[in-house]
């Protein structure tokens, strides 16, 4: 409560006008009627206690006969049910009637009290259905527990606190509170109520008034009519009005209600309305920005100067102005006129509810909002904040990016992570540095730099729509890294329908999108289930490939280019799938031996697919283009009518397609392929196959049979070169493929006995050299790259055929399909065509494993032949030997037939003749008879 002795003020204000003029003779003084009223005595014994009978009769003494005094007496019941309850009014009054002997001397607050029922002038008998009038109850910013000197009361401070210091403590200006009355409905005291509210409701109701004295009135009324609330009490407690004042400070509360002659018109709850959802979340929310704001809608609401010098502005007075331009304590002004029909506007808002008193001042409620630049100022922040995005907000500032806040350069798209995610995704990165052993320090730079890095990522130039989005698009971000060569890098878009998007349909780097596009000023927002995780650099990124590359880390780590792949800045690496090397089979064997010839082979293969500048798939044109690698040879690539990237390492060949593409890395991109794209400049030759393959035995016997031209492409002995070119073909180049028997294979012969028989060992080799027309480009196993193509029943001969020079006349060997292969064989057997009479053991075999030769820019020998690749079988083909029956064939079948049919057929033939002839047969006598 505030300080409440203003004698001096009071006789000034009662007295000033009137002069001196004594009450008449013989006229009734209002305190020797409450004297002789009982039912009043707790009333007089208030005044009694708080000295004021010495006041309110120098009042009558000397005020004019013509004004009077007006009490409104709360009768002895209304002062008890006052004390009921346990509210702090009702404690109070409990302490004032019932512990007299803690109440202090001097009574401030039971004082303003009092005076609040007392009006230095008489209430007219007759007047307005609704009311207002002026009372003695004069509020003051001093507080009770401030000291009073003796001397003129208010005192002056010394130092004004805050701007209205100026009106010596009186918190209306010189003016004291006012009371609202309803009469009857035609204007009588009769049915009269004191201290209703605005809308007329409550009040105390007027039990008798007495007029005995000639020019005052005593009205007796049953409740104890309270003081009007301080401003802070009326902002909490009135749910008329918008509940964003109830939020503030209470500091700020605290601070306003001491605020001097305000003219206040607030929003009403309604009006609220007038605000999008996200600026009414934010606008109520705890946030220090939004309590200034607050500050600040209250500010554009009230004035102190009112109607001028203080003057504040019931509605009474508003009316009579007609229109008035009032200035805000920020500074504003605003327009409040009336309308033809007497109702107030504030600038287009309508008052909906007049006059209600507060201690320092009046407040109007209007059903609009003033907002001086038409909208609240909603900044991005102000948005993310409201989304409850506080902690993407927190990191933001904490990475020194408030100015993509406070000064944005353009219109952008911001991926706002949850504030669950945020906190993972910090506690994963402490952990991270923790088990790295980083000292405080770096841990500091790093998680800095880290964090700088992430959320720039999630902030895109532009402003992004659902609709401008496709599946598979990338979209440039505000992260820019040296490894880019200082270009942005991209974050790939997902459109689809699943449970992990929940219904938007769109994912970022594959982290589901639950709501937006969120309109946030120049700025689109989406809120993302996750944070986006900032692309890693390339052998972290295969490592963590969703799509198998073990093979690809594998053979970085065997080449020993591991450390340049995770550091080489502006790379796009087109790397080939597990299953893509193992279409290599033999060759991918061989790139992985441990052997320097091989790592410097592999080393190759893995530069060819390492090509310079950022080759994303939307940059790739439609027309084959050579690409840079760091092979120094061209990779061809082409992006295709449904942008499918296809890539091959000659000009015209077989190409490989890409499985994934645009897998983002910290120094460019990654494109998966199907297969391996092999380097041109890469030789495989036979004799690498076959160390791969494990073959060593077979390559022995082929070098000691004189065939190692067959291996590594040199010019064969004359004979066998005028042989082969004897030759019948329609293809110029025939390529030669070896089927070479594992080494245990060789266990079931006497290798001693055929290497010493160099014939027999000639014939054991050369049967297990296939000669394979290179016009013949069928393929029966796609995709594998396989040395001869390769069906059921399919043909081949080999360099021991009579036809290829060589001297067996069965040198012919035929495939054929196995239904249900063994997983580590490739589904078919291979023996010698026609070769029966046998087992068939020692003329079949299963094929094993394969892999094709790769020569410079696929390149003929000089010598007319190309070795073509190995083919690995379980089993050692032998030479087949027919017995004499095959040997001679379908001849050899006819004589032998024929010779036994020929006798029968002359026998029969004779005896017929015989017997035309009349010839007769006659048995020889019998023992004892003639002849």
């Amino acid at each position: 409560m505030l300080h409440g002795a203003f004698w001096w003020t009071v006789l000034l204000l009662t007295l000033g006008a009137c002069g001196t003029r004594s009450q008449e003779p013989g006229a009734f003084n209002l305190i020797d009627m409450l004297s002789e009223r009982k039912d009043l005595s707790t009333f007089t014994l208030l005044l009694q206690r708080t000295r004021l009978i010495p006041a309110l009769n120098r009042i009558q003494e000397l005020g004019c006969a013509h004004t009077g005094m007006t009490l409104f007496v709360p009768n002895n019941d209304a002062f008890e049910a006052a004390t009921r309850g346990d509210t702090p009014d009702a404690t109070f009054w409990q302490n004032v009637l019932h512990n007299t002997h803690d109440v202090d001397n001097i009574n401030v607050a039971l004082r303003q009290l009092l005076w609040y029922h007392v009006l230095n002038y008489t209430l007219p008998e007759r007047g307005p259905q609704m009311g207002i009038y002026e009372t003695l109850h004069f509020p003051s910013r001093k507080r009770i527990i401030e000291p009073s000197h003796p001397g003129v009361l208010p005192q002056p401070p010394d130092v004004p606190p805050h701007p209205g210091a100026e009106d010596e403590g009186d918190l209306l200006g010189r003016q004291g509170q006012f009371v609202r009355v309803r009469r009857a409905q035609m204007g009588s005291t009769q049915g009269m109520c004191v201290g209703v509210d605005s809308s007329g409701r409550g009040g105390a109701k007027v039990l008798r008034a007495d007029r005995t004295s000639s020019s005052s009135v005593l009205f007796t009324i049953d409740k104890v009519v309270p003081l009007p609330p301080t401003l802070e009490q009326f902002l909490r407690t009135n749910h008329d009005i918008a509940p964003t004042f109830a939020n503030m400070q209470e500091t700020a509360l605290h601070a306003m209600s001491k605020t001097a002659h305000l003219t206040l018109f607030l929003p009403s709850a309604k009006s609220m309305s007038l605000l999008s959802p996200l600026e009414r979340t934010y606008i109520m929310g705890p946030w220090p920005m939004a309590q200034e704001d607050r500050m600040r809608l209250f500010g554009w609401h009230a004035s102190s100067i009112g109607l001028g010098d203080g003057e504040i502005g019931y509605a009474n007075r508003l009316r009579e102005a007609l229109a008035v331009n009032m200035t805000t304590i920020l500074g504003g002004q605003v327009i409040v006129h009336t309308a033809k029909d007497s109702r107030l506007f504030v600038n287009q808002a309508m008052v909906v509810q007049e006059d209600n008193f507060v201690e320092s001042g009046v407040v109007h409620i209007i059903d609009g909002l003033h907002l001086p630049y038409g909208t609240l100022g909603m900044t991005l922040e102000k948005y993310l904040l409201a989304l409850h995005a506080t902690k993407f907000v927190q990191l933001m500032r904490q990475a020194g990016l408030g100015g993509y806040f406070d000064e944005p350069k353009g219109a952008y798209t911001y991926i706002v992570p949850s504030n669950e995610a945020l906190d993972r995704w910090l506690e994963h990165r402490s952990d991270s540095l923790e088990t790295l052993g980083a000292s405080p320090a770096v841990r500091i730079a790093r998680d800095q730099a880290a964090l700088r890095a992430m959320l720039l990522y999630h902030i895109l130039p532009e402003k992004h729509a659902v609709h401008d989005l496709f599946d598979g698009m990338l979209l440039p971000t505000e992260l820019r890294l040296d490894s880019l060569g200082g270009a942005a890098q991209q974050v790939d878009v997902q459109v689809h329908n699943t449970a992990k998007t929940r219904g938007t349909g769109i994912a970022f780097r594959a982290v589901g999108i639950r709501k937006g596009p969120v309109h946030a000023g120049n700025a689109f927002v989406y809120l993302a289930d996750d944070v986006m995780h900032v692309p890693l650099d390339p052998m972290q990124t295969a490592l963590e490939s969703t799509r198998t590359l073990s093979t690809f880390v594998a053979s970085l780590h065997a080449a020993g280019t591991d450390e340049s792949v995770r550091t080489d800045p502006l790379r796009t690496y087109f790397v080939p799938v597990d299953a893509g090397f193992a279409k290599l089979g033999l060759v991918a064997k061989y790139l992985l031996l441990h052997s320097k010839e091989s790592a410097a082979d592999l080393s190759s293969v893995l530069a060819f697919i390492s090509v310079h500048g950022l080759q994303y798939a939307s940059t790739l044109p439609r027309g084959w283009t050579p690409l840079r690698t760091a092979a120094s040879a061209p990779l061809f690539a082409r992006r295709d009518n449904h942008g499918q990237i296809h890539v091959r390492a000659v000009q015209k060949g077989a190409s490989a397609n890409a499985v994934q593409q645009n897998i983002l890395t910290s120094t460019g991109t990654m494109h998966l392929l199907n297969s391996v794209p092999f380097c041109p400049r890469v030789t495989i030759t036979m004799e690498k196959l076959a160390r791969a393959a494990k073959t060593t035995q077979m390559l022995r016997l082929v070098r000691r049979a004189g065939f190692g031209w067959v291996l590594d492409g040199t010019a064969p002995h004359p004979a066998a070169m005028a042989a082969l070119q004897k030759r019948s073909s329609k293809c110029t180049h025939p390529k030669l493929v070896l089927l070479a028997p594992e080494d245990k294979a060789f266990a079931q012969l006497n290798m001693t006995q055929i290497e010493e028989d160099m014939p027999t060992l000639r014939a054991l080799v050369l049967l297990h050299i296939l000669l394979v027309e290179t016009c013949d480009k069928s393929e029966t196993i796609p995709g594998l790259q396989l040395p001869v193509p390769l069906w059921d029943n399919r043909s081949y001969m080999t360099l021991s055929d009579k036809r290829a020079g060589g001297q067996n006349q069965w040198g012919e060997l035929a495939f054929r399909r196995v239904q249900e292969p063994e997983p580590s064989r490739l589904g078919y057997v291979v023996g010698v065509m026609g070769a029966r009479g046998t087992s068939g053991f020692d003329h079949s075999a299963a094929v094993l494993e394969y892999g094709r030769t790769f020569m410079p820019a696929d390149n003929v020998t000089v010598h007319g032949f190309i070795p073509g690749g190995i083919l690995t079988i379980d089993t050692v083909l032998q030479p087949f030997h027919p017995i004499w029956i095959f040997r001679w064939g379908w001849a050899g079948i006819i004589v032998l037939l024929g010779v036994p049919v020929l006798c029968v057929f002359a026998t029969y033939a004779f005896a017929h003749m015989r017997t035309r002839r009349g010839y007769v047969l006659i048995p020889d006598a019998l023992e004892g008879e003639e002849e």
